[in-house]
């Protein structure tokens, strides 16, 4: 399976929406609102991200990364270990 390590909205953002495997974010990401069908994303590590919103879908958040918001239809399956969401809505 393919795996990607994203470190900035740049990278994310250059994701092609048909990509098949698993990104994994440990950067500083602004918002995460784009659905994957084929591909799992995990956000661990020292990860930033400000927003996760609209469709999109994170198996899991782990680690020390911080989430800002999670709002609109966006899931996540699970958080762990000292990870932190401010706000869910």
């Amino acid at each position: 399976m393919k795996e990607i390590i994203i470190s900035s909205q740049k990278e994310f953002n250059a994701i092609p929406s048909d990509f098949e495997g698993v990104i994994k974010i440990t950067g500083i990401v602004e918002k995460i609102n784009r659905r994957f069908e084929k591909a799992e994303m995990s956000i661990y590590g020292s990860a930033q991200v400000e927003s996760i919103s609209g469709s999109a879908q994170v198996k899991s958040i782990s680690g020390s990364a911080q989430v800002k918001s999670i709002y609109d239809s966006a899931q996540v399956e699970s958080i762990s270990g000292s990870a932190q969401v401010k706000s869910i809505s």
